[in-house]
């Protein structure tokens, strides 16, 4: 993939001295290509000092993103970290990303989100029951990551079912939180104390007068008295 996607060459590939690497299908491999194989020493993980301190940081940032959520989405915020740190500046690279250091073009954030933040998926019409036009066509779902595209999302159904969907179909509440799907509160009473208070003086028996303040507009709304028999 390095060579054809960025016409780069490996020249030495250092690696711990795990079974993965270390056999005989590897070191063939290794041989065919020219590529340098250096293992470290058993036990001695200060010798690859640099990628023992951002698997760290990963680590940090997987276990920040997994709080009060569902731990099968480890994988999933594994792969968020690691898309966020390559969008984020590096001293090594003067301030620049590592994103911006191999495609030569800034990385876009414009669509990066919450990591775990409850969202509305839309449901295909095919995936709907057949019969009514009354099914719901949105269902609550944990948003999940990225992908290459920055227009997919990874997303978590309730079935805890991990999939990519299009970004222009899942809906983000504003009043959503980092929280599991079935967490997410709706409250029916009025937020505004002053307008519940102007209903509750309105008498059944009088007309109504609306003001809206902001176009400085009179309605009024005449209220039939309730029958006698009521």
């Amino acid at each position: 993939m390095v060579e054809c996607q960025f016409s780069a060459t490996i020249l030495c590939f250092k690696t711990d001295n795990g079974g993965g690497y270390n056999n005989n299908r590897t070191e063939t491999f290794w041989s065919n290509k020219g590529i340098r194989h250096e293992p470290i020493e058993p036990y001695n993980h200060q010798s690859n000092d640099i990628l023992e301190r951002y698997n760290r940081t990963i680590q940090n940032m997987m276990r920040a993103m997994l709080l009060n959520l569902d731990k099968r989405l480890w994988a999933e915020s594994c792969s968020t970290a690691v898309y966020l740190r390559n969008r984020l500046p590096h001293s090594f690279l003067n301030g620049m990303t590592p994103y911006e250091a191999l495609y030569h073009v800034k990385p876009e954030i414009s669509h990066l989100g919450t990591f775990g933040i409850t969202c509305y998926i839309h449901i295909p019409s095919e995936k709907r029951p057949a019969g009514s036009k009354l099914h719901l066509r949105a269902e609550l779902a944990t948003f999940a990551g990225y992908t290459f595209t920055s227009h997919i999302y990874r997303i978590q159904e309730s079935n805890k079912h991990i999939r990519s969907i299009p970004a222009n179909e899942c809906y983000f509440p504003k009043n959503s939180s980092p929280t599991a799907p079935n967490s997410l509160q709706v409250s029916d009473t009025p937020t505004n104390p002053e307008t519940e208070s102007r209903f509750a003086e309105i008498e059944m028996d009088d007309p109504v007068r609306i003001t809206d303040s902001n176009e400085r507009k009179n309605f009024e709304i005449s209220v039939p008295p309730p029958p006698e028999d009521a």
